[in-house]
């Protein structure tokens, strides 16, 4: 949304107001009001992800990960450890 109204905005500025056409600055108005519309109703909508923490779930799933590497490594060095001292 603000890419699209960075650009309109541009084209006005470089074109000029009186050299863009009617309709063209009547758009660029109806695309400003409906984005400031949308502005002011999401004031009253509802939060989308109410009690969702992206974060936290990305956390214990890194965590997760991170043990179960752990405990795979950690059997590889204690195999290594064993076949070592049978070995010796």
């Amino acid at each position: 949304m603000q890419i699209a109204i960075v650009s309109v905005l541009r084209e006005v500025i470089v074109h000029g107001v009186l050299e863009t056409a009617w309709q063209q600055m009547i758009a660029v108005c109806l695309l400003l009001a409906t984005a400031a519309l949308l502005l002011v109703v999401r004031v009253w909508l509802p939060p989308t992800f109410e009690g969702v923490d992206a974060e936290a779930q990305v956390s214990a799933r890194l965590r997760r990960e991170s043990v179960s590497t752990m405990h795979v490594d950690g059997a590889k060095t204690v195999l290594a450890a064993v076949a070592h001292q049978t070995e010796a």
